[in-house]
């Protein structure tokens, strides 16, 4: 029986991949990034500042995880759609106490089974309701942030009063005018969420004709509104009789 260790990295962090052979089979046994703990369905990452940028396992292996925690990782200042695209399964996610400072808005349009946040304890000073959207979240944590006092967080201010993700239950603070308030006491003027409006949902035309689309949005501060058209493309079909 032979055993060799095989390297490979992305970014800094490394991963051992043990090999061990017999006449009649192998199997691989795959370790975690760093000093992760992982399991089939789960990824552990706790010891201090080990973890850069997230954790990255072989695709297979990342479609399979339901759960990640990451705790105490003061390098982790970013978190966007590219990290989080492969775990397609994910259902629950932690990350506290870390130096996490933005969320792009697409991070989660790929793991339409999260159902459970944690993002307590980080430096989050904004945060945008996009990337929380398309989920169906039964919890989201924010407690331990210190947010900017602006339109851009309104959106949890609702939340708070719908109940909605249990935010009622947490004491959320924005900083205005170097004093700390309760985000539920937050008044600002003239802040609302912005609405958006299509002029047509679904549009049918001739090829080579002209088709006129029109998208309004209304909201004080006015929003930006910019056109996504990655999947815009025309298909053409040809019958031969």
């Amino acid at each position: 029986m032979l055993c060799w260790p095989v390297f490979s990295t992305r970014g800094f962090l490394w991963r051992i991949l043990w090999v061990t052979c017999s006449l009649q089979n192998c199997f691989w046994v795959r370790a975690c990034p760093g000093n992760c703990i992982c399991k089939i369905s789960q990824i552990y990452c706790n010891q201090p500042d080990n973890v850069t940028i997230f954790p990255v396992l072989d695709l297979q292996e990342m479609e399979n995880v339901t759960e990640i925690h990451i705790e105490n990782q003061k390098s982790l200042q970013t978190l966007n759609a590219f990290d989080m695209e492969p775990y397609i399964g994910l259902q629950n996610l932690t990350i506290i106490n870390s130096g996490l400072r933005s969320i792009a808005p697409r991070a989660f349009a790929k793991n339409p089974h999260l159902h459970y946040i944690n993002l307590s304890g980080n430096h989050l000073t904004s945060l945008s309701w996009q990337p929380f959207r398309t989920l169906r979240l039964a919890q989201l944590i924010l407690v331990g942030n210190l947010f900017n006092c602006s339109c851009e967080i309104r959106w949890i201010q609702l939340w708070q009063e719908a109940g909605e993700a249990q935010l009622e239950r947490q004491q959320l603070y924005c900083k205005t005018e170097g004093s700390n308030i309760l985000l539920s006491h937050m008044n600002i003027p003239q802040c609302e969420l912005p609405e958006i409006s299509v002029s047509h949902s679904d549009l049918s035309v001739k090829a080579g004709d002209d088709a006129v689309v029109t998208c309004n949005g209304s909201g004080s501060p006015l929003p930006d509104v910019d056109w996504n058209v990655t999947h815009l493309h025309s298909i053409g079909i040809h019958q031969v009789r």
